[in-house]
């Protein structure tokens, strides 16, 4: 279901600014409008649209007006067409945007592994950290299937991890007082319960 928005967030997050129009310059009809959605898309989202015709109709509408193009011809703009293509490749020229290359996902790969996992996040709350940290590295965002892909390895890493940590502590602990031990066997047991593993799968 495609989100309502007030005016008030439609000026905020959907208001083309100076540069965006120097990017729409040269741009007219289906082309403009598309071009100037799905930079905003990106700019909000760190992502494209799967179909710039599906974006709701306040958006359609706010950004149609300001480029002076009705949304009616999104019917005809072809999301996997060669100038489809172009303008994404535009806008991320434009925004400065990198690709997620090799040396991309092992730094984003140990992030997540270091900063991230430990906290135990819920699925929407890494979502939210993912995007953000993608924006603020100004990367372009991998595949679906990639992303899940590096995600699930980085969770058993940071499985593997834990419980190597927990040997070590356990050892250590053995010559310590009965408290110490039994959060020690609390934490193998939430682990051997699949506390942890549901990391691997958010």
């Amino acid at each position: 279901m495609n989100k309502v928005w007030t005016d008030a967030e439609l000026g905020e997050h959907w208001t083309l600014s100076h540069d965006d129009r120097i990017l729409l310059k040269g741009k007219t009809g289906t082309g403009r409008l598309a071009l100037a959605i799905q930079l905003k898309h990106y700019q909000l989202y760190s992502r494209f649209p799967e179909r710039t015709a599906e974006i709701s109709g306040e958006v359609r509408d706010f950004i149609g007006f300001q480029v002076d193009s009705s949304a009616e011809d999104l019917a005809a703009y072809d999301d996997s067409g060669r100038a489809s293509r172009k303008h994404r490749q535009q806008i991320l020229v434009h925004l400065k945007v990198g690709p997620f290359n090799e040396c991309a996902e092992v730094i984003f790969r140990e992030w997540l592994i270091e900063a991230v996992l430990p906290g135990a996040p819920d699925q929407s709350s890494l979502g939210d950290q993912v995007v953000e940290w993608l924006r603020e590295k100004r990367l372009e965002p991998p595949g679906g299937y990639r992303l899940e892909r590096i995600i699930n390895s980085a969770g058993r890493a940071f499985e593997e991890q834990l419980f190597a940590a927990i040997a070590q502590f356990r050892g250590r602990a053995s010559s310590i007082g009965g408290p110490v031990r039994l959060l020690v066997h609390r934490t193998e047991n939430a682990l051997k319960q699949g506390e942890f593993s549901r990391l691997a799968h958010a």
